[in-house]
């Protein structure tokens, strides 16, 4: 019998998607033999590959609070440190290696110094999904061994190849990396939250409380004195209300950063697809739908599922 492979892109919150996929498979009983992830699609996979079903992921993804999982530090590699999400990773699928999973399983992850792409399949699960979640600027980036490594989307979107490494014949693709930007804005997407209570405004809240937080730590730890008036106005609901002012309107300074990389990635996952192609990619309908709109699970999984559904006769052809 033939093996099948599943390719999965990355995507931040858009790859929860994914998990619409793995439903409409395991619904049709379609055989998956092995898996391979960048970023977001690392950690859908990884999970899959432990031995959940779908089901069960997408549990977890309702359950988990987001931005409980980020602990912002002073910027000097990146915004966020990573060990909370590192052990929200162990706690998930525990203190796994990769020789341990219910499937081969790779994750793949972008080498900083050489700005080559490692293929993760062996050690610690949890850190390869760290080292391909950390999203330059964002995550700190992560030293494993003597090198260190950043979110694999900046060299393979897609990681297609990945899982003919693992000797699967018949691959299918799910890109929600960039596949929706393209196409026609659905109708039927969710209306957007009012901003104040979004998720990457709720990050960016905790951030500024964090970072006055760390700069009032740091002055008391070197005995310097502020004056009354900086005292005053160095408070998290004193800035955040001039932030927040109409007539003061900063750019998006996270957005620009995850958005730049987002392009530059979208580039190179239209150059490496020349040259590699699945047997049946699906594109789930993801125009309008950030990377940081973690409310949008529902909708994500849904259209996930529908993208499955249509490209059923095809994935059924691989079986053959």
């Amino acid at each position: 019998m033939k093996k099948i492979g599943l390719a999965l892109s990355g995507g931040f919150a858009r790859g929860i998607a994914h998990i619409g996929v793995l439903k409409v498979l395991e619904r049709n009983k379609i055989p998956i033999n092995c898996v391979a992830g960048t970023s977001m699609g690392s950690v859908v996979g990884a999970f899959y590959a432990s031995g959940f079903k779908a089901s069960k992921i997408e549990s977890i993804t309702y359950d988990t609070k987001y931005k409980n999982l980020f602990d912002f530090i002073l910027p000097k590699k990146g915004l966020v440190d990573g060990k909370k999400i590192e052990n929200f990773f162990n706690n998930i699928i525990g203190n796994k290696q990769f020789s341990e999973l219910k499937k081969p399983f790779a994750a793949i992850a972008t080498n900083l110094t050489t700005g080559k792409r490692r293929i993760f399949d062996s050690g610690s699960v949890s850190k390869a999904l760290r080292a391909s979640i950390s999203y330059p600027v964002v995550f700190s980036p992560i030293k494993i061994g003597k090198y260190v490594y950043v979110d694999g989307g900046l060299v393979d979107p897609i990681p297609i190849d990945a899982v003919e490494k693992m000797e699967c014949s018949k691959i299918i693709g799910s890109d929600v990396s960039a596949a929706g930007m393209e196409m026609k804005h659905p109708k039927d997407l969710p209306k957007p939250k009012p901003k104040k209570g979004s998720f990457a405004s709720e990050i960016k809240d905790t951030f500024i409380e964090m970072e006055i937080d760390s700069f009032n730590n740091y002055m008391d730890k070197k005995k310097m004195k502020l004056s009354f008036l900086l005292k005053w106005l160095l408070k998290p609901k004193r800035i955040k209300k001039f932030l927040g002012h109409k007539k003061f309107n900063p750019p998006d300074i996270l957005k620009i950063m995850m958005d730049s990389v987002y392009v530059m990635s979208r580039e190179v996952r239209r150059l490496s697809l020349e040259n590699r192609k699945a047997d049946v990619m699906i594109k789930p309908r993801l125009k309008g739908v950030g990377i940081f709109d973690f409310d949008k699970i529902e909708y994500l999984i849904k259209q996930g599922e529908k993208a499955t559904e249509k490209a059923l006769p095809k994935i059924k052809k691989l079986l053959n």
